[in-house]
């Protein structure tokens, strides 16, 4: 199954951070098959932080929904993540953002991510890995959902 994922940082050395998120989502989770490259963004929710280092990866894996929530928290602590405030800082990130062909609500894991369409950069970071992708239950694509986000927040390409 294909599922795209959410990675962010802004505490600490984002890059570094981000690629070793990557390398244990390699080891861990599946196939990296596409990816955003990294773009610089707003902090969103919580604006009083540091800019964030996003990225989004389209992965593929045999891992169902609620054990890749387990797994890519386990990767989260081991890199370090400290949960604090609600979208507040973070060392690291990870989110599921979709999951291919499945639409559930638990407790603790929505799909597709509730928050998807109101996030310009989780919108145009997909639209880097494919125009016309379309989150599981939306008919619309990612590029007509980014035309109509009422979200302002900037980013940026990476500068390397």
């Amino acid at each position: 199954m294909k599922c795209l994922l959410g990675l962010g940082s802004n505490q600490g050395q984002s890059d570094i951070l981000l690629n070793l998120a990557k390398e244990e989502i390699r080891k861990k989770v599946g196939l990296i098959l596409k990816s955003s490259g990294r773009f610089e963004t707003e902090p969103w929710g919580l604006k009083n932080q540091n800019v964030f280092l996003n990225e989004v990866i389209l992965v593929e894996t045999t891992i169902l929904p609620l054990n890749l929530l387990k797994t890519t928290q386990i990767i989260e602590q081991n890199i370090g993540r400290n949960k604090s405030e609600h979208w507040g800082p973070r060392d690291i990130d990870i989110d599921i953002l979709d999951y291919e062909n499945v639409k559930c609500s638990f407790f603790d894991l929505t799909l597709p991510h509730s928050q998807n369409l109101n996030r310009k950069f989780i919108l145009s970071l997909v639209k880097t890995i494919d125009p016309e992708y379309r989150f599981v239950g939306i008919k619309n694509s990612v590029s007509d959902l980014l035309i109509n986000c009422k979200d302002e927040s900037w980013l940026k390409p990476q500068n390397k």
